[in-house]
């Protein structure tokens, strides 16, 4: 089925469908960009907390399997 072949209302939705998307998968990467900010703060401090970078590196790794699953 080609996209033209669709009616206007289908158009219109998978348009809808593609945006959100769009928004919702940038969202996702600036969380793990924001994230990656706050693993390179706390690696640069003077006494590494061991259990927040794991936690950090967990959250990013989270984040990554969820989008790159989609």
């Amino acid at each position: 089925m080609k996209l033209k072949d669709l009616t206007d209302q289908q158009q219109s939705n998978l348009t809808e469908i593609r945006l959100n998307f769009t928004r919702d998968m940038i969202g996702q990467k600036a969380e793990v960009c924001m994230k990656e900010i706050d693993l390179k703060i706390e690696m640069r401090g003077t006494l590494l907390n061991r259990s927040v970078i794991e936690v950090i590196i967990k959250e990013i790794t989270s984040f990554k399997c969820e989008y790159a699953s989609l």
